[in-house]
């Protein structure tokens, strides 16, 4: 779990403490079937124990009981992203011999 060099004790328990309540949310909402918007919960608990960031899905994961982890972990699985902006470049070749059909 990484939390800035300069954070408190109170500080580091509050933010244990948010991503303890994450993962319980979690693994009951698994268990009673129900969607969770994870980005609201989040944001949510993060507001409720006054932390200054939103508890990363890297720390939930390694919170998550490993009786739960082989069912939680591909709904928290993020896809890699290859840009910022989400859109990738697509780089198209020069054909390296004429067509023998047109003037291409």
């Amino acid at each position: 779990m990484v939390i800035g060099c300069h954070s408190s004790g109170s500080s580091q328990t509050a933010y244990i403490s948010a991503v303890a309540e994450i993962v319980a949310e979690l693994v009951q909402a698994y268990e009673k079937r129900l969607t969770v918007n994870l980005s609201r919960l989040r944001s949510e608990t993060s507001r409720r124990y006054g932390l200054n960031t939103i508890p990363t899905l890297v720390d939930i994961i390694a919170a998550i009981p490993e009786q739960h982890k082989a069912t939680l972990i591909p709904y928290l699985r993020v896809k890699p992203i290859r840009s910022a902006s989400g859109i990738a470049v697509v780089v198209r070749g020069a054909n390296s011999m004429r067509c023998a059909v047109c003037t291409c």
